[in-house]
């Protein structure tokens, strides 16, 4: 019988172990694939302003509520809310660990901007910018009362800080129709893209956001000029249901069919390593029904009460692909904390800057009745 060589074949149960532990590729694999996912992203006003109670005979703290309860359903990932100003406690009271990750709530109408955010995925480094521009307070629709902004976070698609990331943003532009409105508006989109532009370049982006203008009609500037200014940002609804094409007649605001255009968006761009795919995008109607129960549908559903928001949500699911040989370097990742110097300090200065602005605007009026 011939003896086996000992040194060989320890050597044999050696690589036979580094293969099982998968510490040995073979040269068709190429090492690690590529992650990727699905990702479902809801851009939704929530309509939390305190004197809706006047209007309508609204409730916004009972409808913030019910709107929490759907979003702790689970369906979504990453959320981005506008007009989440004083009935914030009850929107995030259902979130629980469904959506652990939240931005740090700035304050209610007057102080803060309205804008957040809610993931299932962990959120770093927010930052909030307040409009450069924006015009009313007795006229047009009284931008200048509230700092609104946009809201920048960065979101961790697998949970892990080393993993992919994505820039996510929510936005709420200023509104009206007049001269003065469309002028304020159209600053905010530059500012917008300026920012990204500076800040995100070569980067994966999602920007969510009450745009206040649609991409076909509607109110100008149509919102495609953030798209025209940030290069490669392209819109999921266009992608989808305009055929690549800024062209069509939109579905409306609040009864926004399926293949509508509308106000509210979701926007995004590739970079990172990251590739995104549009798989869906429509206008979703969360409603409460004639039980009470809360129900989400691309139309008014049968036995209906009343929409939750005067806006239809824009909903995209998406799916991505991640190649780490691509990715960039975000630099140091910061938990949003909440500071009481540092919430205090930015209140006063939202509060004092916009009771100026009130205090000033009876005398501009005079001023320009003599001119």
């Amino acid at each position: 019988m011939r003896k086996f060589n000992k040194p060989l074949a320890v050597i044999l149960t050696a690589v036979l172990v580094l293969l099982s532990l998968g510490l040995v590729t073979s040269a068709e694999g190429g090492g690690a694939p590529a992650a990727g996912g699905e990702l479902k992203v809801l851009s939704y006003n929530v309509d939390g302003l305190p004197l809706l109670y006047l209007k309508n005979n609204r409730n916004p703290w009972k409808d913030s509520r019910l709107i929490s309860a759907h979003f702790a359903e689970g369906h979504y990932d990453l959320i981005g809310v506008q007009e989440d100003f004083n009935c914030h406690r009850q929107l995030t009271s259902r979130l629980g660990d469904v959506m652990p990750y939240r931005s740090v709530h700035r304050g209610g109408i007057a102080v803060g901007g309205g804008q957040n955010v809610f993931s299932k995925y962990p959120i770093y480094n927010q930052r909030q910018l307040q409009w450069e521009s924006s015009f009313g307070v007795f006229s047009g629709s009284t931008d200048e009362l509230t700092p609104k902004g946009f809201l920048h976070t960065v979101a961790c698609l697998t949970g892990d800080p080393d993993g992919p990331k994505v820039d996510f943003f929510t936005l709420h532009a200023d509104a009206g129709s007049d001269p003065d409105s469309t002028a304020a508006r159209e600053a905010n989109y530059r500012q917008l893209a300026a920012y990204i532009n500076e800040n995100c370049a070569g980067r994966a982006v999602i920007i969510t956001g009450d745009f206040n203008s649609c991409l076909t009609e509607g109110r100008l500037p149509h919102a495609k000029l953030v798209t025209e200014l940030v290069p490669g940002l392209r819109d999921s609804w266009q992608e989808l249901y305009d055929q690549g094409l800024y062209a069509g007649k939109p579905g409306g605001v609040r009864r926004g069919l399926e293949s509508g255009d509308s106000i509210d968006r979701v926007m995004l761009r590739d970079g990172d390593g990251i590739s995104f795919t549009v798989l869906e995008s429509y206008n979703l109607t969360i409603q409460r029904l004639a039980d009470g129960s809360v129900a989400a549908a691309e139309d008014w559903l049968d036995g209906t009460e009343k929409s939750l928001a005067d806006h239809a949500a824009r909903f995209a699911r998406l799916s991505w692909e991640y190649d780490e040989a691509e990715a960039a370097d975000y630099g140091e990742l910061a938990v949003p904390r909440w500071s009481f110097r540092g919430i205090l300090w930015e209140q006063l200065k939202s509060f004092f800057r916009v009771l100026g602005t009130i205090i000033a605007e009876p005398f501009k009026l005079l001023i320009g009745l003599f001119e």
